[in-house]
């Protein structure tokens, strides 16, 4: 069992990518566990618990990344203009100060991929 960490600005394309990767890899019972989906007081403490206690392989998305024992951080970092038209292109304004805020507390990551591409060779590489 192994268990990684997808992290990244938002409109990078994390969850898309990621998504993609678990279609392709159907058979192989990955679960997905993205911080987005966890609401209310201590979400990021009930998103920690689930991603240690996880029983299978697994990938933990989120903006910032967590330290979390033996899951690896892939930062997946795609240019800022690309960020804003992919923003732009799912409805939403980009807002530069508050991604500038995210930028600053990624968590430092253990490899850093520029494309969709890259981050399944590595997942593959990790999690197959």
């Amino acid at each position: 069992m192994a268990k990684v960490q997808v992290v990244g600005l938002p409109g990078t394309g994390k969850t898309t990518a990621v998504q993609s990767f678990i279609d392709r890899h159907h058979k192989q019972n990955i679960k997905h566990i993205d911080i987005a989906h966890y609401d209310g007081p201590r979400r990021h403490l009930r998103f920690i618990n689930d991603v240690e206690m996880g029983t299978q392989n697994l990938i933990a998305e989120s903006a910032t990344g967590y330290r979390i024992k033996g899951c690896p951080i892939i930062l997946f970092d795609i240019p800022i203009q690309q960020i804003y038209r992919n923003l732009i292109n799912r409805g939403e304004t980009p807002d530069e100060d508050y991604l500038s805020l995210l930028a600053g507390q990624i968590m430092v990551p253990t490899y850093t991929i520029k494309s969709e591409e890259e981050l399944h060779s590595l997942l593959e590489l990790i999690l197959i």
